[in-house]
């Protein structure tokens, strides 16, 4: 370890030997960066069926007290390399956490990348003192790169050029004002997506103004298992924004999410002309929906 210079081994079985992702998943965990189903707050965002964990590995999936760890900031990240696969060693008979919100189900476990947040905790944890000659301020969540100071990484979604304060481009065919104000005389907006396109579109309004963001219909790819960063339709209204958008890939509809953050970002990525998304986002009263 970083602190008192021991050792600590992976020992990698034949199940992942040929699976970087499981690999640097393992990685991440020997060098400190907790899976968010071990988080203080996981009962707030998955529900655990402790008939699927295999009693001899129960202490893999315990849920830590707030006064052990150290959450860095970030929100629960269900984008994480390091949250469990439905195969996942200790697990008995597939996935043994279920979302609370169960359209991101197919969130949970990728292996493709290290999401933001499992970056942003790794240079806290070793890097955070390599740039401190410099005064950058990156926005949004976003840290400075530790390789090459004075640059920013930032969220997906938000440019490093500009310290994460803007949004990627989107392609030509999207037409949808990139930015959208909402007050007392516009008090809503209806964003349509489709086809073939690429769309990056920010709605803002009063912080503690409680938002509901409709999803109304959504038919985007389906044909993985994991809905992985860039695919489909993203929401990102959480407020740690270098957390995981929730992310929406096949067909859903009439599905709500509020915040009260101040804003909404909303990211479509559609491959096929037959993909499409359909979401309005509202000032309204308070009624019953997901947070």
């Amino acid at each position: 370890s970083r602190d008192n210079k021991t050792s600590q081994y992976i020992y990698i079985g034949s199940k992942c030997q040929n699976n970087p992702g499981d690999i640097l998943s393992l990685i991440l965990r020997m060098v400190g960066i907790m899976p968010p189903v071990n988080r203080p707050d996981r009962d707030e965002y998955v529900s655990l069926n402790d008939s699927k964990v295999d009693e001899k590995y129960d202490f893999l999936f315990e849920k830590y007290n707030r006064t052990d760890v150290d959450l860095y900031g970030t929100g629960f990240d269900f984008g994480s390399i390091t949250f469990p696969k439905n195969d996942t060693f200790g697990f008995k008979n597939g996935q043994a956490f279920t979302p609370l919100i169960p359209q991101l189900y197919k969130m949970m476990g990728q292996r493709r990348n290290l999401s933001f947040n499992d970056l942003r905790i790794a240079n806290q944890i070793y890097c955070r003192d390599r740039c401190n000659d410099t005064k950058l301020v990156c926005l949004n969540g976003g840290f400075e790169n530790p390789k090459n100071c004075g640059s920013c990484v930032c969220p997906f979604g938000l440019n490093s050029t500009t310290n994460c304060s803007t949004l990627y481009e989107s392609s030509q065919n999207c037409t949808i004002k990139e930015v959208i104000q909402l007050n007392n005389s516009k008090t809503f907006e209806n964003f349509l997506y489709t086809g073939v396109q690429s769309c990056y579109n920010k709605i803002k309004f009063n912080i503690s103004t409680l938002v509901y963001i409709t999803i109304n219909s959504v038919e985007t790819e389906n044909n993985d298992t994991i809905c992985y960063e860039g695919q489909g339709l993203e929401i990102k209204h959480r407020p740690d924004l270098g957390e995981s958008g929730y992310r929406f890939c096949g067909n859903y509809s009439n599905f709500k999410l509020n915040t009260t953050t101040g804003y909404t970002y909303i990211f479509y990525n559609g491959t096929i002309p037959e993909h499409r998304a359909n979401v309005t986002v509202s000032l309204r009263s308070r009624t019953q929906s997901h947070g």
